[in-house]
């Protein structure tokens, strides 16, 4: 079970977009409804295996994961090269993130209060999307060493 298990999050770290990956994120798609192994059982046999690099962990409210934010661990394939174009894709979809949850936060702001004390919250909302369109061109570059 244990080396089916880490086949398993070895293909989907060596075929995902992103080569940094919430190791929340991977138990939740294929353990997360069983819990079984549990997430710290999932997180201590993967750190344990060669083939797995750990780069940071993030911590934060567990609320965010519906919106694709995880905490924890974020994985890596030791055999796979962190590129500018990698790096890019992140920060890109970090901010996309941060919008989505920013837009929902207005909503929810909206619903329960008659004030308006949103408007600090909707001009970050505008801040952020205003970056979108200097996202677009950064995923496309070609990072080289010459």
């Amino acid at each position: 079970m244990k080396s089916e298990m880490l086949d398993w999050v070895y293909k989907c770290l060596q075929e995902d977009e992103d080569v940094i990956v919430p190791l929340k994120k991977l138990w939740a798609r294929r353990y997360g409804f069983a819990g079984e192994p549990t997430f710290d059982n999932f997180t201590r046999t993967v750190l344990a295996d060669r083939r797995f690099e750990a780069l940071y962990s993030l911590d934060h409210d567990p609320q965010l994961e519906t919106f694709g934010y995880f905490s924890g661990p974020r994985v890596k394939l030791r055999s796979r090269e962190i590129t500018a174009q990698c790096i890019f894709r992140i920060v890109q979809k970090h901010n996309e993130r941060v919008v989505e949850v920013l837009l929902r936060a207005l909503e929810i702001l909206k619903e329960n209060s008659a004030s308006d004390s949103d408007g600090d919250l909707a001009e970050a909302v505008l801040m952020l999307e205003g970056l979108r369109p200097l996202f677009k061109p950064w995923v496309h570059l070609k990072y080289t060493t010459e």
